[in-house]
């Protein structure tokens, strides 16, 4: 299953995982990413059952996973935008991909590659706006 996914604007995104991803998560969007992965054990889900997660948890993540995409698109998506374009189908395709994107940040790999020989994630240009420009925050200072 592939980890991308369209919003309900037809915009494509592709969610990508990887420590700093989870870092600006956490330290910007302040998930708790605890919950994430308490379903997860050693790679493997407990009772195969799936990510025992909250959706919103996701999707928040998702914006994350997918927020040097955001930048790229001149700093015109932000995370109320990005959330507000997750109805419907765009919803369920994208707490999936974000799930699937979850669990190849997770699976073992080498070489600095994600399982099956996917790349981690990019990092976003250097005069893109920040997530709180991009999120309509004043810069303080």
């Amino acid at each position: 299953m592939s980890h991308d996914f369209k919003d309900r604007h037809g915009r494509e995104w592709q969610i990508v995982i990887d420590g700093y991803v989870l870092h600006r998560a956490k330290r910007i969007g302040g998930l708790d990413l605890k919950e994430l992965f308490a379903g997860f054990t050693l790679n493997e889900e407990k009772d195969g059952k799936g990510i025992p997660i909250d959706p919103t948890v996701l999707l928040e993540l998702a914006f994350f996973g997918c927020e040097w995409q955001a930048k790229i698109k001149s700093g015109e998506v932000d995370i109320e935008d990005f959330l507000r374009a997750m109805t419907r189908q765009a919803f369920i395709d994208c707490v999936n991909a974000c799930g699937e994107a979850v669990k190849i940040a997770m699976a073992p790999g080498d070489d600095g590659e994600a399982a099956d020989n996917l790349p981690l994630g990019e990092t976003p240009p250097e005069d893109a706006p920040t997530a709180e420009e991009a999120a309509g925050a004043k810069p303080t200072g």
